[in-house]
């Protein structure tokens, strides 16, 4: 009896961690892109770019040019990302693997100009 209970608490375990792995671990990325368009929505800014992301999540696939700065509108990726858009900066994005801010679109981990 005591066998079974650990089975199945193992089991449900496995299927938990599996499903919180699945959302984070991958992550959507480009180098060389420029930013097309900034759009401003009450917390969020969502940035779409020259170029689609390679790899992320499933939950990102309607938008593979995009990504959303989850962060606020005057946080500093937000910053970073409306002076590379003035002045048509080549920057490098990564995303966080999750779509948890704006379904559809994948929340950003990090933006770097490049030279």
């Amino acid at each position: 009896m005591k066998l079974s209970a650990i089975i199945v608490v193992l089991g449900f375990g496995v299927s938990c961690a599996w499903g919180a792995l699945s959302d984070g671990t991958t992550s959507g990325h480009a180098e060389y892109v420029t930013i097309n368009s900034i759009e401003d929505r009450d917390t969020v800014v969502i940035l779409t770019f020259s170029g689609p992301l390679q790899d992320g999540p499933a939950c990102a696939a309607q938008h593979r040019d995009a990504l959303v700065i989850g962060n606020g509108s005057r946080s500093l990726d937000a910053e970073k990302a409306r002076q590379a858009y003035k002045i048509g900066q080549v920057v490098k994005v990564w995303g966080g693997g999750n779509c948890k801010k704006v379904s559809g679109y994948e929340t950003l981990s990090s933006i770097e100009p490049m030279q």
